[in-house]
């Protein structure tokens, strides 16, 4: 990512919509994340990594692409540093890591209301942009208490949630037959 890409994403952060949940935790709505260069080199991940399988979801129509360990052009050991950085500054909190991946939803894909294993402490979400368009009534719903807030399949937004593995989401409708999701995947650990 050229550092000129990282700025979009650190504005995203420190200018996001935040919503405050009933017990303390927050979310974020993101917007414009990337700009148009980071968009193609993370299009070309998907093309150029080794696609695995999402721990613990192996029996959904989810595929991954690891970028926390590789050094790909569509996110450096230095670009996962400033955009944890950029959490960090923004939630006034400190994480030990942080691991990026890039998921592809296939047709019927959908995940219920759940919690995140305890291993990640909270996620960033972003959606990216695909041929088949936006998606939008997938997109991830928070449940919080009675109130719920879904953040809408809309390429290049997403949220970050401060507590993954106590605030409860899920992902929004089924993709459609002749569909996929695309997006990035930040996960942090305390």
């Amino acid at each position: 990512m050229k550092k000129t890409s990282l700025i979009p994403i650190c504005n995203a952060i420190f200018n996001a919509d935040t919503t405050v949940l009933s017990d303390g935790e927050k979310l974020l709505r993101l917007h414009n994340v990337f700009d148009e260069d980071a968009l193609n080199e993370l299009s070309n991940a998907f093309r150029e990594l080794e696609p695995g399988l999402v721990t613990r979801q192996e029996h959904r129509k989810r595929t991954s692409w690891d970028l926390g360990q590789n050094n790909h052009a569509a996110m450096s050991n230095e670009d996962r540093f400033a955009i944890q950085k950029a959490i960090e500054t923004a939630m006034d909190t400190k994480f030990e890591s942080m691991g990026v991946t890039l998921w592809e939803d296939k047709e019927s894909y959908n995940i219920p209301k759940h919690v995140d294993n305890d291993g990640l402490n909270a996620a960033m979400q972003i959606y990216l942009p695909s041929d088949e368009g936006a998606l939008p009534n997938t997109g991830t719903i928070i449940y919080d208490g009675i109130q719920e807030y879904q953040v809408p399949f809309v390429p290049n937004n997403g949220y970050f949630i401060s507590n993954s593995n106590t605030t409860v989401h899920s992902s929004g409708e089924q993709v459609k037959a002749g569909h996929v999701r695309r997006s990035v995947y930040f996960y942090f650990r305390r």
